[in-house]
């Protein structure tokens, strides 16, 4: 099946274009999302825009590999979905990423779901903008509500399944993957990057 990209001509694949539902849902919201992220607290305009981004890289990969353990049940798929991505979020980030209700504090790890992979993308991200690597963890907890709420937009749940079966886990092995030339979680990373902390802003690495 082949869809039109909006206003291009362009025809893609179905999971080509569950792949751009899914970032331009993200790219939409990006800088306002870095900027309450940022009013958590001890956050750089570029540690607030790279963690978001790397929500977006990496938590597709992630929510697969959860369904593989789970013997690739949709269910595995969706509970995740329903219990953690929070349709607020991407509709108003200002208002629920800034307030970020409930507890416990937010971590890196999310319940599992990014696992030891949470904290060592946080200290990545660390080295890059010079934040501390728990406000970075924290952060990209946070930024959980978001993307999987963007994730549960982009597809009904069966085509979204096809679509995740092409995450390699292999795509979580390496945090310095979201700086590589090419690959589905390199081109998120910069996709949502540039959106939350545009060009006149950055300093280029």
């Amino acid at each position: 099946m082949e869809t039109s990209r909006r206003g291009t001509g362009v025809h893609m694949s179905e999971p080509a274009a569950i792949a751009e539902r899914y970032l331009a849902s993200i790219e939409q919201v990006a800088g306002t999302a870095a900027k309450a992220l940022r009013s958590r607290g001890d956050l750089s305009r570029a540690g607030s825009a790279e963690v978001l981004a790397a929500a977006a890289a990496l938590l597709p990969a992630a929510l697969a590999r959860h369904r593989r353990r789970r013997k690739g049940t949709l269910e595995a798929v969706t509970e995740v979905l329903t219990k953690y991505g929070q349709p607020a979020a991407l509709l108003n980030p200002q208002a629920f990423l800034a307030l970020a209700p409930g507890a416990p504090e937010p971590n890196p790890r999310l319940g599992g779901l990014l696992g030891e992979e949470g904290p060592r993308v946080a200290a990545f991200l660390a080295k890059r903008s010079a934040d501390p690597v728990p406000v970075l963890g924290r952060a990209l907890g946070t930024c959980a509500a978001l993307v999987l709420a963007a994730l549960a937009a982009a597809a009904p749940p069966t085509e979204l399944g096809v679509w995740l079966d092409e995450r390699a886990e292999s795509e979580l092995d390496d945090p310095a993957r979201l700086l590589a030339e090419e690959g589905f979680p390199a081109e998120a990373f910069r996709r949502v990057r540039a959106r939350g902390f545009p060009w006149w802003s950055r300093v280029l690495r």
